[in-house]
């Protein structure tokens, strides 16, 4: 969760047909159903949440990215930087309700098994999303995107790019990748860590 004054953003993931007590819990945004296995599925989304009525929490917006989990939401000037893991299909990022002049043009196909991507914090309409692998944490500056995770074996970033661990077979390591902000365009990938386990939090 990363939150400015009286709005929230929240990620992780949720399973809903739009039947169940959930749909009806989802103030200002009615029956909401997953786009994971027709609502069956566990799908990587963002809510935005505004904290400043009287009657408690209303969601304002809430984006869905695909089946899997988020991970990392992170509030930068008037964009979020999301991040998480997806399983191996394709999908389309959605928001409700639709944003004005459309949804955006973001696509995954969710093959390195993770996504970092970049939506507006006013609607939640998805500027960019790039296939990446798993990213535990992503952080802004609004100019560059980190994002990072940790793990013992090889981590493929795209078609020619992978990054091997530093330590002994089985041991974790940090990897850490930069991404232009304005695009997603990948800049460089990188290990922390030598013998032994490192690992990341935060």
């Amino acid at each position: 969760m990363d939150s400015v004054g009286e709005m929230g953003y929240v990620t992780g993931n949720f399973k809903s047909t739009g039947t169940e007590a959930f749909a009806t819990a989802t103030n200002g945004l009615g029956a909401l159903s997953s786009s994971c296995n027709n609502g069956e599925g566990n799908t990587a989304s963002v809510f935005a949440v505004d904290a400043s009525g009287a009657d408690g929490p209303a969601f304002t917006w809430m984006t869905q990215i695909g089946c899997g989990a988020g991970q990392s939401v992170k509030v930068e000037g008037d964009h979020l930087y999301i991040s998480g893991y997806l399983n191996e299909e394709a999908t389309t990022v959605t928001t409700t309700p639709a944003p004005a002049g459309g949804q955006g043009s973001c696509t995954l196909t969710g093959k390195y098994g993770g996504y970092l991507a970049k939506i507006s914090k006013a609607d939640g309409k998805c500027v960019w999303a790039k296939d990446t692998p798993k990213n535990r944490r992503a952080v802004s500056d609004g100019t560059s995107v980190w994002a990072a995770d940790y793990g013992g074996a090889s981590v493929t970033y795209d078609a020619t790019h992978s990054v091997q661990p530093n330590g002994a077979a089985a041991e974790l390591d940090i990897f850490v990748a930069k991404y232009s902000a304005a695009d997603g365009t990948a800049h460089w990938a990188t290990t922390v860590g030598g013998v032994g386990r490192e690992q990341l939090y935060d």
